[in-house]
């Protein structure tokens, strides 16, 4: 619905015009096509007294949105436009959101990039490529709270959810590592 109302294009990841406090992020766009702010966590994995609770709406929200699809809009810093549906070459294999909350080591290794020991990124909400986390060189698998991995918090599963609209719970070792294709545009998994 947020795509139909706005050219076809993905609700941003971010944009942010001042503080940190003053981000918009994904959420916060799709928000008004929801009843409730509910949806915004994962009933299994309650609210961490850790996470980060931004001004716009007192929102927080522990699934992660596809940074390559939403960009961002920080002006003067990092300027990349949301695409548009129709950019998405195989919208099937092309991950949306996810659980996101997850610390992953930068390896082609699909089996180690995530596991379920590895450290948790408590309110993460932008997942990204471990191994190509530009324009937040090294975000991704660093100590920074927002950018991440998916987290593996539905029995060494994630949820899922793709551009064409299904969702699977799946093992990260499937579709998340550093070059992975699932989370690029241009080619899906």
């Amino acid at each position: 619905m947020y795509s139909g109302d706005n050219g076809d294009r993905f609700a941003w990841t971010f944009t942010l015009v001042g503080s940190q406090q003053n981000r918009t992020s994904w959420f916060n766009y799709l928000l008004p096509y929801q009843e409730t702010k509910k949806t915004l966590r994962c009933p299994s994995k309650p609210f961490k007294t850790k996470e980060t609770i931004y001004n716009f709406g007192r929102t927080t929200n522990n699934y992660a949105a596809n940074f390559r699809l939403g960009g961002c809009n920080w002006p003067g810093v990092w300027e990349y436009a949301p695409l548009k549906e129709s950019a998405v070459r195989s919208p099937s294999t092309l991950v949306y959101k996810t659980d996101g909350g997850s610390r992953p080591v930068n390896t082609t290794n699909p089996r180690k990039c995530v596991t379920p020991q590895s450290p948790e990124k408590a309110g993460c909400w932008i997942v990204h490529d471990p191994g190509n986390s530009a324009p937040c060189g090294g975000c991704v698998t660093s100590g920074d709270p927002n950018w991440g991995g998916p987290h593996l918090r539905h029995s060494g599963r994630s949820n899922v959810s793709f551009t064409d609209g299904h969702a699977e719970g799946m093992p990260s070792f499937k579709w998340y590592w550093s070059g992975t294709p699932w989370l690029d545009p241009n080619r899906g998994g």
